[in-house]
């Protein structure tokens, strides 16, 4: 819906998109975590752990659809892990 200036009113053609989802999923647990955390993914190639700067704090190959990632040397706080365009949320304490 557009109003313009001179009160004139408009509105849009509605249109339907859809977005074909990802088959790779990506979960990472538990979700608030001091030293290990699991990820699965069916992706291939490389994860990174971002901070909420988006900056790279922790990158490498992913070695298999499960493995355990160790971030105890992380400082507290938020974090993004993230492989290939999915990512999930994490906090580390």
């Amino acid at each position: 819906r557009q109003i313009d200036n001179d009160g004139t009113e408009t509105l849009s053609k509605a249109i339907a998109i859809q977005v074909q989802g990802s088959k790779d999923k990506l979960k990472a647990y538990p979700s608030v975590t001091h030293s290990i955390l699991t990820i699965e993914t069916d992706a291939t190639g490389d994860y990174h752990i971002l901070n909420l700067l988006g900056q790279t704090v922790v990158q490498g190959k992913v070695p298999s659809e499960t493995w355990g990632l160790d971030v105890s040397t992380l400082p507290q706080g938020s974090y993004v892990v993230k492989v290939g365009v999915e990512q999930v949320k994490f906090v580390k304490q």
